[in-house]
This record gives C-alpha cells, structure tokens and sequence, in this order.
C-alpha cells in the first residue's frame, strides 16, 4: 500500500485483523509508515502483532554502498548504475532485498492493495517463486482506466488474483484486460461488531444528518451545501428543523467554510475535522440517516459502515453505489442538485420508515460484509 496507517482506510486494517486470524504470521508493508495512532486507537494490542516495515528503506543508498562497488570488481556493474542510473539500481537493490525478506520469513501469499502500487511493486520485482500474488483493487486506482485502458497490462500475468470489491469495479477490470476467470468478487470486510446500534434512538423533532469523508472535490460537499441551503427555504414552511454534520478534512475545507457563510447556513451545518473511529461510531448512533455526495465513488466505506448501524442512506448514484445499496434508500444524480434536495426532502418525510429500513440495511451488511463472511473467503484464499 501508499501508506499506512491511514485515518480514512479503515478496510485496511479491518483486512490486517482478519488475516492474523486465518494467518500464522503477518506482515504488512507500505512505501511510508506513519506515526498516526489516531487511525489504530483500540487496536494497538492487535496491531502489535503484526511485522511491519517500511518499502521505502528498501531503496536506500549509502556512501558505504558505493564504495564497496568501486573496490570489488563484480560490483563494478552496480556502480555505473548507481552514478549514471539511480533508477535502476534502486530498482535492483528493492528486488533483491524484498526477494530476500520473503524468502527469509517463507511468506507464501502477497496481497497489494490499490492496483497502482501493485503495478509500480510488480514492475521491478515480477514474479516470485512459490508466492501467490493477490490485488485488490479499489476507486481511485480503476477510475480513469477509461482514459487509460492498458494501464495494467504490464502485470496482468504477474497477479494470481486480481480482487474486486464491487461489481462496477469487476467491469473496470474486464475493461483492463483481466481474466474473468481469475478475478474474484471479495467484499470489504466491515466490522460489524463495532458498528452496531448501541441504543435505540428517540425520535426527536430535529433530524440529524451525517456526511463523513475527506474534504475533497470529488467528495461533492459544495454540491451537498446548496442542496441544504435549497432545501431549508422548502422545509421552513413544514416547520421541520435539520442539522448537518461533516465529518472530515481536507483541502477544501476553507472553500467550504466561505461557502457555508455565504449561503447563511452556519447555524445548521458544522464541519467537525477528522474523528477517531469511537468518535464516528458515536454520530452514526446519534444521527437519522447518512448522505453521500460524491461525484465518484468506487464503494464508499461510511456507507457500509452506516448500514451495519443501521441507518438509512441518501446517495450520489455513482460507481458501485447502485449496486450496492438496497431498494428503500435514496439515489440521487451526481449532476442534479435538485435530485439531492428531492432525496433529502423525501427521506426526511419517511421518517417512519427509518427504522424498518435500518434493520434491513444492517442484515444486508451481516449477509454480505461481515467479518465472519470475509475471513471464511480470505481463509480459503489464502
């Protein structure tokens, strides 16, 4: 992977908990490794089982390095690289000292996550001896494969395993030139144990709504805002009272801010930064129902997370959404704002329907993303 641990990856590490569970020994490697202990608040105790390193220290070159190239005749070779090519022997120094990890540890099953960093990985290290390759391929990684249909192609042989967690993400790897025979249909696993109703809800007169996701463009909350701003002139002659909450940060958080100002909607919405996942789980209980905004989405986790418990969901129709999302919840177009008022509008007036159509949202999540589900496929994956 890019990164780990990340705030927003959440199916990452729900993927390291479940592997250790099917798994003798894991070990997770990614090109950075972050000091954020806000991303694994709770699962420390877990998390510390897990062999982590760091692919970025694999390249490192050193003065020592280049030295004993000068005075040893058969490293001869890797010095002009390394003074006329640093690329490559970057390269060879990152094949050589990963093969050696993964032979050392008898590492049987290699699984990337996001095919771009299985593409930059699988480039230079191709395949390896008595090791299945797995990759599971998100949103951002398939998206402009439209634009770029061959983009894989240089690895496709090398993948045991190509992954998709949705059926728009299946198509998009047909499209790349994947075998439909090797691909596999694995959900994301959810934790369904965590993300539970911790008490029923009183109905109150004020609907609580929730967006959670970075502060992005693709995340479409300018969009979201207007639609807000629309829909409180509508809702004024009801005399019904809404309250938005956005959970998340980003680069258009500034943007939005002004924007929220000048729509005159500050004492509706608030944008609360980045939470901890006891802090999310405590305003999916808190809320009535989620919206999502986005204007792409491969299969958004907060809304998965949100059905496991047990709201309703208000939503773009983007990527695998549509396919995904069970018939009593709203689909909007991601062009028409219009549509996202009409969605809000109506799902605030089924508001004695949001508990049937929680439930049945959670039963879907148990059926089809639960962890129990996902460690019998990655057990015999694996």
């Amino acid at each position: 992977m890019n990164s780990f641990p990340e705030l927003s990856e959440t199916f990452i590490r729900d993927h390291i908990l479940s592997a250790l569970n099917v798994s003798e020994s894991v070990y997770v490697g990614a090109k950075t490794i972050k000091s954020n202990t806000q991303a694994l608040e709770g699962y420390h105790d877990i998390i510390s089982k897990v062999k982590i390193f760091e692919i970025g220290t694999f390249y490192e070159l050193t003065k020592f390095k280049a030295l004993l190239s000068l005075i040893n005749p058969f490293n001869f070779y890797d010095f002009l690289l390394l003074k006329f090519n640093k690329k490559d022997f970057k390269k060879k120094i990152l094949n050589k000292r990963f093969k050696k990890l993964v032979e050392n540890n008898q590492i049987e099953n290699i699984h990337f996550h996001f095919g771009d960093v299985a593409r930059e990985f699988l480039k230079v290290i191709g395949p390896i001896q008595n090791v299945k390759i797995h990759v599971t391929f998100h949103g951002y990684d398939i998206r402009h494969l439209s634009q770029y249909p061959q983009f894989y192609t240089p690895i496709i042989q090398h993948v045991d395993t190509p992954i998709a967690i949705s059926t728009w993400n299946f198509k998009a790897l047909l499209s790349a030139g994947f075998n439909s025979e090797k691909i596999k249909r694995i959900n994301n696993p959810i934790d369904d144990k965590f993300f539970s109703t911790i008490n029923v809800k009183e109905k109150q007169s004020l609907i609580k709504i929730l967006a959670v996701g970075r502060l992005e463009k693709v995340k479409g909350f300018d969009n979201l805002l207007r639609s807000v701003s629309l829909l409180l002139t509508l809702l004024k002659e009801k005399e019904v009272e809404i309250q938005l909450t956005i959970i998340g940060e980003g680069a258009e958080r500034q943007n939005l801010e002004m924007l929220i100002m000048e729509l005159g909607i500050q004492n509706v919405v608030s944008l609360t930064g980045s939470k901890n996942r006891f802090e999310i789980k405590e305003m999916y209980n808190q809320s009535d129902f989620l919206v999502i905004s986005s204007l792409h989405e491969a299969l958004p986790t907060v809304m998965l997370e949100a059905m496991s418990m047990g709201l309703p969901i208000v939503s773009t129709s983007v990527g695998s959404i549509p396919y995904e999302l069970p018939d009593d919840n709203i689909l909007c177009s991601r062009n028409e704002p219009s549509e996202m008022v009409q969605g809000l509008e109506q799902m605030i007036f089924l508001k004695s329907s949001w508990d049937a159509i929680g439930k049945s949202n959670r039963q879907y999540i148990l059926k089809e993303y639960g962890r129990d589900v996902f460690e019998t496929i990655l057990g015999l994956l694996y």
